[in-house]
């Protein structure tokens, strides 16, 4: 989510940069010396459709809050008051192929994610927060479940698929 977010944000500021530099009679830019400005550069028509391609995941967000598909089932990302303890309640996560699952991420005091690489899941979760999303699951395996700011910490669990 987080990575989703910084290359839309990467591509929105291209087309702005690209936006700004082209000139145009109705936008009242002088040209000087008769010399033109290069053409736009078409890198950022290709960014944008990278990003889009990159943001296309399985994970699907719900719009309205808390209406997502699936089998409802809630983990909390805790750091139990001080502790220096990092955990995932559960830590360990059984479901099965076709299974679709609602998950509801609750963040305690501190930003975490819920990020599984293998199956391209990366929700970050806002301290306080609650997040929802659902999600298919469609190929047997056991998979790792990390909280990236908190991996060394040992917030790591794991979610295998009959």
């Amino acid at each position: 989510m987080i990575r989703k977010a910084l290359l839309l944000a990467v591509a929105v500021a291209l087309l702005g940069l690209s936006a700004a530099c082209s000139t145009s009679t109705e936008t009242g830019l002088v040209r000087t010396s008769g010399v033109s400005p290069p053409p736009p550069p078409s890198a950022p028509v290709d960014l944008v459709s990278r990003v889009a391609a990159a943001v296309s995941q399985p994970v699907q967000e719900s719009a309205a809050a808390g209406e997502v598909e699936g089998t409802p089932f809630e983990v909390n990302l805790e750091d139990p008051g001080g502790s220096g303890r990092y955990v995932f309640d559960p830590g360990g996560l059984t479901f099965n192929v076709g299974d679709v699952i609602a998950f509801s991420l609750t963040g305690e005091t501190e930003f975490h994610t819920f990020t599984v690489d293998d199956l391209d899941i990366d929700q970050a979760v806002d301290a306080s927060e609650t997040i929802r999303f659902s999600f298919t699951f469609d190929r047997p395996g056991t998979y790792d479940l990390t909280c990236i700011p908190h991996e060394a910490q040992g917030m790591v669990g794991t979610i295998t698929v009959r």
